[in-house]
C-alpha cells in the first residue's frame, strides 16, 4: 500500500512541474510582447464612418497597381580594361491601357561588368 502512495506523490509532482513549465512560458518575456488576440480580429466600420483621405484621385488611382520592376540603364564605364555597366532598378506604375502612369527610380542597383 505504501507503494502506490508514492507513485501518486511521484504523478502529482510530476503534473505539477508541467503545470509551472507551461505557465512560466505563458508568462515569458516573448509571449508579452505578441498582441493581445482580442484586437487582433477585424473590426466592421460602421456606416457613420467616413474614410478621411489626403490622396488625389491620380495617387489613388497609382496606389491602387501594382508596380512593375524594371532595370535601366544609367552609366556606362570602363575600369581595368572592363565595361562596367550600371543598372538601377525603377517601379514603373502602368494604367489598363498600359500608359506609364508613373516611374520611380529604386535604391537598388546592378553592375554587369564585360571584358574588353
Amino acid at each position: 500500500m505504501e507503494n502506490n502512495s508514492k507513485i501518486g506523490n511521484v504523478g502529482i509532482a510530476v503534473f505539477l512541474v508541467i503545470f509551472i513549465g507551461i505557465l512560466a512560458f505563458l508568462e515569458s518575456p516573448q509571449m508579452l510582447e505578441k498582441e493581445d488576440i482580442s484586437a487582433s480580429f477585424p473590426v466592421v466600420a460602421s456606416e457613420t464612418d467616413t474614410p478621411v483621405s489626403d490622396e488625389t484621385e491620380e495617387e489613388k488611382v497609382i496606389s491602387s497597381h501594382i508596380p512593375i520592376l524594371e532595370s535601366r540603364l544609367v552609366d556606362r564605364t570602363e575600369v581595368d580594361g572592363y565595361i562596367v555597366e550600371t543598372f538601377q532598378e525603377y517601379e514603373v506604375y502602368k494604367n489598363e491601357n498600359g500608359e506609364v502612369l508613373e516611374s520611380v527610380a529604386t535604391e537598388n542597383f546592378d553592375y554587369i561588368r564585360y571584358k574588353k
